[in-house]
C-alpha cells in the first residue's frame, strides 16, 4: 500500500507540473510588455 501511494503521489504531481507548463507554453504578458515568468507557473500549479 506504501509504494502504491508513493507512485500515485510521483505520477499526480509529474501530470500536475507537466500539464500547467504546456497550458502556460506562450508566455503571460501584461499590459506593461512585462512577462509573468515563473512566479506565474507556480502560482497557476498551487492553486
Amino acid at each position: 500500500v506504501f509504494w502504491f501511494w508513493i507512485i500515485n503521489a510521483l505520477v499526480h504531481s509529474s501530470l500536475l507540473y507537466w500539464l500547467s507548463l504546456l497550458a502556460l507554453q506562450h508566455d503571460v504578458i501584461w499590459s506593461n510588455g512585462r512577462d509573468g515568468g515563473y512566479i506565474i507557473l507556480g502560482n497557476f500549479v498551487y492553486t
